[in-house]
Formats: C-alpha cells, structure tokens, sequence
C-alpha cells in the first residue's frame, strides 16, 4: 500500500480480489451448479454469481478485521504487511490526496516498526461507515445480477436470507 499510488490502489484491489477469492468462489458455485445439472445460462449465472461473492467476502473480511477487537490480529498483520485491502482502497477513492499520503506514511512508519494502534484506530474511524455502505452495495449488486439472469424461474429466498445474515453479521 505504502509504494503505490492513490490511483492505483482500488484497482490493485479489485484485481487481487478477483484473481484470488472471487475466481475460487466463481469456481465453488459453478461446480455446485455442474453438480446440481445446471447448464448453459444457470451455470454462467452461478458462476458469475460466486465471483461477487467472493469480493463481498474480502470485503467483509478486510472490514471485519479492522473493525473486530477479536480479529485485530489480521488487522495488524495486514498493517505490518502493508496488504492492500478493500479499506485501503475505499480510503484511496474517498480521501484528498493529502490525507492518504499521511495515511500512507504513517503506514510506512508501522512497518518500520511504530506502533500501529492509532493508524488502526484512525482507518476503523475513517471507514466503518463507507465499508458497511460498500459492503452492503456490493451485496446489492450481486443478488440483483443473480436476479436479472435467472429471472423468476428460481427461487432465490434462501440466498437472500444468506446474504442478509451476513450482512448483519459484520454490522
């Protein structure tokens, strides 16, 4: 995070995301649709639909850790890291450029070795709200994708409820 630019960093992450979570969900639902006899249109829809998915759940991942005293371990280890996460990257589309390059040498500092708490205390500050809000969108989308390929043919209340579960889950 702390060698890259402003700009870059969203995509890094939505690259990252797709390349890693998304194409093993995309693939987890495409084979439980194979199994199930999907075909053709159904398979695709699946698939696609695990893809975006998985970034929900990078994203409820990335957010989680940073938010969740019981996972402030990751958080930690992602700082120390300098991993690009999804709410390095809402920070990179959200803040003027002065405050992430702050951001961006406080990182720096952490990874040298000061001590990361109030950089993990200023991001969860900055981000709980538009990481929920990113969240849920992102959850919107992937049900509506669903919905808008599979039509009224299936039933989808079971994978409503689930989405919703884990919407709450996080906050």
């Amino acid at each position: 995070v702390d060698g890259m630019t402003q700009a870059e960093l969203p995509t890094v992450v939505r690259a990252t995301t797709a390349l890693k979570t998304g194409a093993l969900m995309s693939l987890a639902a495409g084979l439980g649709a194979k199994a199930a006899g999907a075909s053709g249109t159904h398979f695709q829809a699946v698939a696609q639909f695990g893809g975006q998915l998985g970034t929900a759940l990078q994203m409820l991942d990335d957010l989680g850790s940073l938010l969740s005293a019981k996972r402030r371990d990751k958080a930690l280890e992602d700082l120390t890291g300098g991993h690009p996460t999804w709410p390095w990257a809402w920070l990179a589309e959200t803040a003027d450029p002065f405050t992430f390059g702050r951001l961006q040498n406080d990182l720096r500092q952490v990874r040298a070795g000061a001590d990361a708490t109030p950089l993990l205390a200023e991001l969860a500050e900055r981000l709980q709200h538009t990481g929920r809000t990113r969240v849920a969108a992102q959850l919107d989308r992937t049900l509506g994708d669903l919905r808008g390929s599979l039509g009224d043919e299936v039933d989808l209340a079971a994978v409503e409820d689930e989405l919703e579960r884990l919407r709450r889950s996080y906050g």
